[in-house]
């Protein structure tokens, strides 16, 4: 009679469970670096390093100064009113816009008979 091996076959992961997802956007959150959270050896790493530069472009969006956010809010009243700050910052942020024909009459010299 011929004894089978006994075959170890490991179950490879596609993908993170949500209480790895989970513990990957808190860390990410807190500032912790990606080597520090590949220490707790969650696989697979191309998941974790994907997750994890989602998390951190989230984070960048999130604290990303807007003239909004500068605005001044009253929340029992419902206002909102706009304040020098948020005024100077959409200022800067603002294209000037100058139209074609503007720009084409100026640069010419008009001379009239008489």
């Amino acid at each position: 009679m011929v004894k089978k091996k006994a075959v170890n076959k490991e179950k490879v992961k596609s993908e993170l469970t949500e209480l790895e997802k989970f513990y990957i956007e808190q860390k990410c959150r807190d500032g912790v670096s990606l080597d520090e959270i590949k220490k707790q050896k969650i696989y697979p790493a191309s998941l974790v390093e994907q997750l994890d530069n989602q998390t951190v472009a989230e984070v960048q969006d999130e604290n990303k100064i807007t003239a909004g956010k500068l605005f001044s809010r009253k929340e029992d009243y419902g206002a909102v009113v706009m304040t020098p700050q948020s005024s100077e910052f959409a200022d800067t942020k603002r294209e000037t816009s100058k139209s074609p024909k503007i720009e084409q009459k100026e640069t010419h010299i008009h001379k009239f008979r008489q």
